[in-house]
C-alpha cells in the first residue's frame, strides 16, 4: 500500500493556491505527512534581495492564514 509522507504545494499566493494548501493540509492530517511550500521568485539576470524578502513575508502571512483556518 502506498503512503503519503510528503506533500509539495506550489503557490503564487492566490485564492486558488490557498484552496490547494487547505486541501493539502487535510491530506497531511490524514496521513501524518509533511507539507512543503514552494514559491518561485524570478530574479533571472538580476540580484533582487528585496523581492525575495517580500516573498518571504507574504509566505509567512499566507501560511499563518491557512494554519489558523484548519
Amino acid at each position: 500500500m502506498y503512503t503519503v509522507s510528503k506533500i509539495l504545494v506550489t503557490t503564487d499566493f492566490s485564492e486558488y493556491s490557498g484552496e490547494a494548501l487547505d486541501f493539502a493540509i487535510s491530506i497531511a492530517e490524514k496521513y501524518e505527512a509533511e507539507i512543503h511550500l514552494l514559491h518561485v521568485v524570478d530574479t533571472a539576470g538580476k540580484s533582487n534581495a528585496d523581492e525575495e524578502q517580500n516573498a518571504r513575508k507574504i509566505m509567512k502571512t499566507f501560511v499563518n492564514e491557512h494554519i489558523d483556518e484548519s
